[in-house]
């Protein structure tokens, strides 16, 4: 059966893929894209003169006489009113009832799951780590807070047509705005997180066709983690944010990530050229200098765990910045984030985990709380404003800087240039992210805090696990000017043996595996009571042979195979040596056969003279292969209607040169051959009576 990869997002930074793994479809993340946040007015808390007095735009073309208001220009840019939408994956090219499982590597790659869930027939099974599903609750909880109590709530969609759209200015022309959609509400999130089921690192899930999932640290944040997908013939590994840096999570474990057949690799370092510990120090440097000379600091965050190390950097090395001056964390929610580094304290680094269990605090943001040099507020107004001092330091959400206590703040700050916006997200560019608050006084300074791989660590990574086939997204090896690559100069260092495969979002991997033989479990005394016939084969070679009737049951993970008649009535078998294969004549019956049936689309290539065939149908999903002796057909999309028309087309075409598989000559023509192999009987062919081939046994028909 066939094993495919498809990325549904444009973004390698933002995944969701879609791979087919045989018959068992899995979606490995379902992230949400911010960019197209940064087209978007910022939503205000209070009265802006500076934002309400922005002129509406004007396309070239004077003939536009109904045009939608909807568009504002500032700085050369032109900025949407609305509320703020972010691009969601091509959920168009699946359905979610064919998602069998979907696998979530953590807080940040979760957040377009209910674009794909709500009100649709999703029945498969969601899996993420508790400090995953936590942390992402919390952080939408803060965006959702102050979109739905400050945004007018106008969806700003006029502009979206097609003739508006193409007056546009070129950067728009870029965009996807179909893919676009306005942040949901908390309760439909929530309503998505609750069909979530909680696992933890190294906890082995069994799945459907002998496949099993496993989760482990990828080091990134509290609670992230890679995968492993496996089979018993096959192993394939999926890396998705992951950093070799030392922090205060659980290091990355890549021990079970060895030797995979296949190895998925998703966002990468951003920056790769930036060296945090370097960023750091500039951090440190800024604020004490900023604030020594009367000045605010603004930090925008959206990561908790950066804002924790930034904290803990600030208590423990910045020994110059004076004790009086207030360092602030304005969320709603930054409470409960911050007191997840407790709450999990199973998932942080050996160092944590150990003081977690003392009396003291384990991380220097609780020791500050409580002596008071840092405070914490839920918004910009109340509390804050009434202790506010200047100068003081502010870490606050949202990161883009287009909603939340940020653009309160970067109102009243811009027009000074003792005050500085230290951006440390990578996600954005810095020049459309002020686009807004121009014209702009206050110092930015650019210092991203991004502790993911590069390609020099990657290459690491791969050298210690040694997988077969690393796939991973053009981007990242794209030649850029001076024969470095897109994402800096280094160049990607692999293992002997390990081949490379890109992706994009137009185009799809073919995964070199697949489920070609099934494990079934068999009772010694039903083999044993199959008649064996001795023959010698076409080299001489004495085998021993028989035909097995029988039904496969599928039972917790497990395939059995049961008798379904009494073999000893079976007349004796007579092998046909060689196995031989279709005739042309035969393969154009099967065509007219399958269109009489109603798939129209069917198409054959049948080379002349050639003993290969290959006929396909998209409409049913449906792909059979004659090679090597063997009739297999396979369907990709398998449903009750594709299994009737299968079993009514075979039951009536009947190839009279086609052998059973290693030379067993078939002779009713009302059985299909479904390729198993029980357990110590090697590569056997079994002939299944067609009732007994359930719609929900994802089993290879021959």
């Amino acid at each position: 059966m066939e094993s495919s990869l498809r990325s549904l997002s444009a973004s390698p930074n933002r995944p969701c893929f879609f791979l087919q793994y045989g018959d068992t479809f899995i979606l490995l993340d379902c992230a949400w894209d911010f960019q197209p946040s940064l087209r978007f007015l910022p939503v205000t808390q209070i009265f802006t003169p500076t934002l309400s007095q922005l002129k509406p735009w004007e396309p070239a073309k004077s003939w536009y006489t109904d045009q939608p208001n909807e568009l504002f220009e500032n700085d050369a840019r032109v900025l949407i009113n609305g509320a703020l939408q972010g691009e969601v994956p091509q959920f168009q090219y699946v359905d979610p009832a064919d998602i069998h499982y979907i696998l979530l590597s953590n807080f940040s790659q979760i957040y377009a799951l209910p674009h794909l869930l709500n009100g649709k027939n999703f029945t498969g099974k969601i899996f993420a780590t508790a400090p995953t599903i936590q942390l992402a609750k919390d952080i939408f909880q803060d965006l959702s807070h102050y979109l739905e109590t400050y945004s007018t709530g106008t969806h700003a969609e006029r502009w979206k047509s097609r003739d508006y759209f193409a007056s546009l200015p070129p950067a728009f022309q870029q965009c996807r705005p179909a893919l676009w959609k306005a942040v949901c509400s908390m309760e439909i999130f929530e309503a998505s997180l609750k069909k979530i089921e909680v696992i933890n690192f190294r906890q082995v899930i069994p799945l459907e066709n002998s496949i099993t999932i496993t989760a482990f640290s990828s080091g990134f944040a509290m609670g992230s983690c890679n995968w492993t997908i496996e089979s018993p013939n096959e192993k394939i590994c999926y890396l998705s944010d992951s950093t070799t840096l030392t922090t205060h999570v659980a290091p990355i474990d890549l021990e079970d990530l060895k030797k995979a057949d296949v190895m998925i690799v998703s966002s990468l370092n951003m920056e790769p050229t930036r060296v945090v510990g370097e960023s750091l120090k500039v951090i440190g440097r800024t604020v004490v200098d900023t604030v020594k000379n009367g000045g605010n600091v603004l930090i925008p965050f959206s990561n908790p765990d950066v804002l924790i190390d930034l904290l803990e950097y600030f208590y423990l090395y910045l020994e110059d910045l004076p004790t009086t001056i207030p360092i602030n964390v304005i969320s709603a929610t930054a409470r409960s984030i911050l007191s997840l580094s407790q709450v999990f304290s199973e998932w942080l680094a050996k160092e944590y985990r150990d003081k977690a269990y003392l009396p003291e605090e384990p991380f220097a943001h609780g020791e500050m709380v409580k002596n008071s040099r840092l405070k914490i507020f839920p918004s910009v107004d109340g509390k804050f404003s009434e202790s506010y001092v200047v100068p003081c330091i502010v870490f606050c959400s949202h990161h883009s800087l287009r909603c939340g206590p940020a653009v309160h703040l970067m109102s009243q700050w811009k027009t000074s240039p003792k005050n500085c916006l230290i951006v440390t997200e990578p996600e954005f560019s810095v020049d459309e992210l002020v686009a807004p608050y121009q014209p702009l006084a206050m110092k930015v300074q650019y210092l991203p805090m991004d502790t993911r791989l590069n390609l020099t660590q990657l290459s690491k990574v791969l050298g210690a696990t040694e997988p077969k086939m690393v796939i991973l997204h053009e981007k990242y090896l794209k030649e850029a000017n001076g024969g470095g690559t897109e994402y800096g100069d280094a160049k990607l260092k692999c293992p002997v043996g390990t081949t490379v495969q890109t992706y994009s979002d137009q185009k799809g991997v073919a995964l070199p595996i697949g489920h070609k033989w099934l494990k079934t479990v068999a009772h010694s005394a039903f083999l044993s009571s199959i008649p064996m016939q001795e023959n010698s084969d076409t080299s001489g070679k004495k085998v021993l042979a028989g035909r097995i009737y029988g039904k496969i049951l599928a039972l917790d993970n497990e395939y059995i195979l049961e008798p379904a008649i009494d073999h000893k009535k079976l007349p004796p078998v007579e092998p046909k040596y060689p196995l031989v294969c279709l005739e042309q004549g035969d393969a154009w019956k099967l065509v007219r056969l399958l269109m009489k049936e109603g798939l129209e689309d069917v198409v054959a290539k049948i080379p002349e003279g050639s003993q290969e065939a290959e006929i396909k149908s998209e409409k049913a999903g449906l792909i059979i292969t004659v090679q090597q002796g063997r009739v297999e057909v396979a369907t990709v999309r398998p449903t009750k209607e594709t299994r009737a028309v299968l079993r009514k087309v075979m039951s009536v075409w009947r190839a009279p040169r086609v052998s059973a598989v290693y030379g067993v000559q078939e002779e009713d023509p009302s059985t299909l051959k479904v390729v198993a192999a029980p357990a110590g009987m090697g590569d056997s062919a079994m002939d299944v009576d067609p009732a007994t081939v359930g719609p929900d046994l994802g089993l290879a028909i021959k």
